[in-house]
């Protein structure tokens, strides 16, 4: 029986619960229909991950742009855009045929290339946001992305309400075991 070969697109620099429920995701899935490839920074979820997961890819690059603003922020992001082409292309010479974006910041950067070079691309949100500038980076993600998972009936409502149609749109709660707590 052939797999899917999913790869897991992480560039936050944290390990929060983010993190902690795409482990989850991961190490849930089954090894025998699945491959899985993991492209994250080094980070503590770099470390944890590449215990259970054969295949992470580190991401040299910060993606997260905290203190850089104005034109050389831009450049900064417009810089960045670009590198992650490299990354796209290396999962599409590896034959994945899904892209699994962690979060905004990583749908930004990502949907555009998935898209070019024909892999299938799940974005995957988290926040809740509103604004123009929000209204822009939603439709974005949303043209280029095969599905937006929304982690509740909020995350998706807010999506709905800047302007983006449903059709793509699905909910997948985040579930936590009794242990968490």
């Amino acid at each position: 029986m052939s797999s899917c070969r999913i790869a897991f697109l992480n560039v936050m620099d944290g390990f929060s619960g983010g993190e902690i429920v795409l482990k989850r995701i991961i190490e849930g899935l089954d090894d025998e229909k699945f491959e899985k490839l993991v492209y994250t920074r080094r980070t503590k979820f770099f470390e944890e991950i590449k215990k259970t997961v054969e295949k992470t890819i580190p991401i040299e690059e910060v993606y997260q742009l905290r203190t850089v603003r104005g034109f050389k922020g831009a450049l900064k992001a417009l810089s960045l855009f670009f590198v992650s082409a490299k990354y796209a292309y290396h999962m599409k010479s590896n034959c994945i045929d899904i892209v699994h974006s962690n979060s905004l910041t990583s749908s930004l950067y990502f949907a555009f290339w998935a898209k070019l070079f024909g892999l299938k691309f799940i974005a995957y949100n988290h926040l809740i946001r509103r604004g123009w500038i929000y209204k822009i980076i939603y439709k974005y993600i949303y043209f280029y992305s095969d599905r937006v998972v929304c982690v509740s009936e909020a995350v998706k409502k807010c999506w709905i309400d800047e302007g983006i149609p449903e059709k793509k749109i699905v909910v997948v709660y985040n579930g936590l075991p009794d242990d968490f707590f």
